[in-house]
């Protein structure tokens, strides 16, 4: 039996990580009572598991290092602890961090290889979202990252219904969303500053352009 952790943050963010509890100890011994027949979940981690250990015993250790957690997600504590004091020199820490820049930079670069391949907006739409579908499933995302992928798959959407796109109401109903499904993100510092930032930019945005109008 796993006991509650005694540290009250601790056990608040598991439950925003959606982590039943963690239990570490020098030797592992356990017994599974049950398991469900299939799980995708477990299905979908091994595959992604199978990949690494590929990309692994490919790519050199620094390699491997920024690249599990720049694109993908994964942090490796160990490794990445000798290339964070290089990218603070530069001012270049916010790479490292997961957001909405990745999926960005995945987005730009499927829109450009699409529109010279001079396929439809709809259909460029659709390619996009289902590759970033599957991006998201194969990574371990942040609160950033998934508020991006809310916003271009709102957006998507409308572009495809052919309804009128307005970033702040969009920005409202994912915040909803987001904290519906898990209301416990609302007490963290990621998500306080992931929203509110995207808030301020949207407002900043929407001002500046009444003020070009007028």
């Amino acid at each position: 039996l796993i006991s509650k952790p005694s540290n009250h943050s601790y056990y608040k963010y598991l439950i925003k990580e959606k982590t039943y509890n963690v239990k570490l100890q020098k030797k592992s011994s356990y017994t599974i009572l049950s398991r469900p027949k299939f799980s995708y979940k477990k299905m979908l981690t091994n595959n992604i598991n199978k990949v690494l250990k590929k990309l692994e015993l490919k790519l050199s250790e620094n390699s491997f290092c920024l690249f599990s957690n720049i694109f993908l997600g994964k942090k490796n504590i160990k490794n990445i602890k000798n290339h964070t004091y290089n990218f603070s020199i530069w001012g270049l820490s916010h790479i490292l961090a997961r957001s909405g820049l990745h999926l960005l930079l995945i987005y730009l670069l499927l829109k450009f290889i699409l529109i010279l391949l001079n396929i439809s907006h709809i259909k460029t739409s659709i390619i996009i979202s289902i590759t970033l579908g599957l991006f998201y499933l194969i990574s371990w995302p942040s609160i950033s990252f998934t508020r991006a992928l809310l916003l271009f798959f709102s957006c998507s959407i409308c572009l495809i219904l052919k309804l009128q796109v307005h970033p702040l109401h969009l920005l409202s109903l994912v915040t909803l969303f987001i904290l519906i499904t898990n209301p416990i993100q609302l007490f963290f510092l990621d998500f306080q500053l992931s929203f509110s930032l995207t808030y301020a930019l949207i407002l900043a945005s929407i001002q500046s352009r009444k003020n070009s109008i007028a």
